[in-house]
């Protein structure tokens, strides 16, 4: 609570003490220095009692996010001194989560993580997101610049490499917001690798901009993500970097099995990235909507602070599924593939209208074609992506409304 608060004014023994007798200072925010309430007294747990109560039950609200947790294991003189700090948080999360009931969704947010497991149904596992991408204080950016807990769209990516695995473990992690609108002081390449990051870890996805007002390719940056996987990507180099720079996301679906990585740098200036491969793979890049047959390593030319978006598949003699830029997974979105030795049928399921490509490896004599006249464009010249008579590469430009069918004939 504020100190210039109602609350604070007409309950101030309800409030945290140090040892001077004055109140406990909760930290800086929204301007101004704030109070932590004794979670062990009598009268303020009946308050919490009310107050989620009245929200869930009267307001009628689902879903709870509640911020600024911490407070309640702040250093301070207890009503009940027994209690420990984190015996203190403990109980005021099982008051909130008794009086919201078992049907609630609660959000955890800014509370040390291993007092509410087993409360929460997510838990927001870093700093919030920001539109730059280092810290900064009223516009004041040197003396925080290098701080890893403060707001920031860097500080946002590490935590949700660093904590992913807790999704789904413990709660759903929730990696804040996706900022994908233009008026940020983030980079288009920053913004790219924040939406490749949240897709890869998982977690929740949430969208704070105001999507009627975003153009088009901005757009493009949220309805692939969607529907969210829920599965989480490895970090490859987990114990080499501070910020691993290559995430592997193993997937299975009517399509085969492929992998997605995402392969980042996360320096201050443009540098090469390895993506390491060891038979010869369609590799092909989401955002770039590139195709590269490779048979070992290959490098990538990145930005600073960007990245790619990667789906590889072992090279067949059968006709395959390369790539896509309807959904991240480059594959999830197949709910069907079916291959003969004239043809391939598949399904794509969006849930939504939307156009974009797909990308094919099929044989190149006789041409393929489509039966219901859908563009069929050989995008790899003579040479390249092909050998050992396993086809070429060909792209489908398409729109979907929700779920189409297509047919591939030769």
């Amino acid at each position: 609570a504020k100190p210039d608060s109602r609350l604070a004014r007409d309950h101030p023994d309800w409030f945290l003490r140090n040892r001077l007798g004055l109140p406990s200072s909760a930290g800086f925010f929204f301007n101004t220095f704030s109070r932590g309430l004794d979670v062990t007294h009598p009268a303020v747990q009946e308050h919490t009692r009310k107050l989620i109560g009245t929200a869930v039950n009267e307001w009628g609200y689902p879903y709870l996010k509640l911020d600024f947790l911490y407070a309640a294991a702040l250093p301070g003189q207890r009503h009940d001194p027994t209690r420990t700090r984190a015996q203190a948080l403990r109980l005021g999360l099982e008051l909130i989560r008794e009086a919201a009931g078992p049907e609630t969704f609660i959000v955890g947010c800014g509370c040390p993580l291993g007092t509410a497991v087993g409360i929460v149904d997510a838990m927001r596992i870093g700093p919030d997101v920001d539109p730059r991408w280092r810290p900064s204080f009223n516009g004041v950016t040197f003396p925080f610049r290098d701080e890893p807990a403060m707001p920031s769209a860097r500080n946002s990516i590490r935590n949700t490499i660093a904590r992913a695995p807790l999704h789904r473990r413990w709660w759903l992690n929730d990696p804040d917001c996706l900022l994908a609108r233009d008026d940020t002081q983030l980079t288009l390449d920053e913004v790219t690798a924040l939406a490749s990051v949240i897709a890869l870890s998982g977690g929740m996805f949430l969208v704070s901009d105001d999507l009627a007002t975003l153009a088009p390719e901005r757009r493009r940056l949220i309805e692939p993500l969607l529907p969210v996987l829920g599965c989480t990507a490895l970090a490859r180099d987990w114990l080499e970097k501070e910020m691993p720079e290559l995430l592997e996301l193993p997937m299975r679906g009517a399509a085969g099995e492929w992998t997605v990585f995402g392969l980042f740098n996360w320096g201050d200036s443009p540098g090469k990235r390895t993506l390491p491969i060891d038979a010869d793979s369609h590799v092909y890049d989401f955002w770039n909507r590139a195709y590269t047959r490779a048979a070992g390593p290959v490098s990538f030319d990145l930005p600073p602070h960007g990245g790619r978006l990667l789906a590889v598949r072992a090279v067949t003699a059968a006709p395959q599924f390369v790539g896509s830029s309807f959904h991240f997974s480059q594959g999830g979105e197949i709910e069907e593939w079916q291959g003969t030795d004239h043809g391939v049928k598949f399904v794509i399921n969006l849930n939504r209208v939307a156009e974009g490509d797909i990308v094919l490896c099929l044989p190149d004599s006789p041409r393929p074609h489509t039966s219901d006249s859908i563009p069929c464009e050989e995008v790899f010249v003579a040479g390249e992506g092909r050998g050992g008579g396993r086809g070429a590469i060909y792209k489908l430009s398409l729109t979907v409304n929700r779920r189409a069918e297509i047919n591939v004939e030769w």
